[in-house]
């Protein structure tokens, strides 16, 4: 009897059968992070897009608005001076207006020389410093 018990078949799995089972879950598990990863993405790229269109329409219109503002200024400046005049007037304005943000553009831009971006030297560093945490 003693016999019968140990040929019987064992219901445990093997270590082979669990380990082809836990690579086979695993696998499966990497595959369903990929498309649920890319099924995301598609959803913030569609966003974005949508987001992009609309803020592009806006900026259009805002442009309208300012023209109309623009001639409302030229039509108030000429109830004192001639059209030309008044045209002038509201091009000289808007000329100094762009040269002053001309200039803090440039100064912002100078000021950006400061900042020094060196992913690969940060890197290096992080492992320099793995690696004298790890001992070696």
């Amino acid at each position: 009897m003693e016999d019968a018990e140990r040929t019987a078949p064992s219901k445990e799995k093997t270590i082979g059968e669990l380990i082809a089972k836990l690579s086979e879950q695993l696998s499966s598990l990497v595959r369903d992070e990929i498309e649920l990863t890319i099924e995301n993405l598609k959803a913030k790229v569609t966003k974005i897009g949508s987001g992009g269109i609309l803020a592009i329409v806006a900026a259009v219109l805002a442009v309208f608005v300012l023209t109309f503002l623009l001639l409302a200024g030229v039509a108030g400046f000429a109830q004192v001076m001639p059209w030309w005049a008044a045209f002038l007037v509201m091009a000289a304005i808007l000329l100094v207006i762009a040269l002053i943000l001309l200039a803090i553009a440039g100064l912002l831009i100078k000021a950006s020389k400061k900042h020094k971006v060196d992913p690969k030297g940060a890197i290096e560093k992080d492992v320099a410093a793995f690696k004298k945490g790890m001992g070696k």
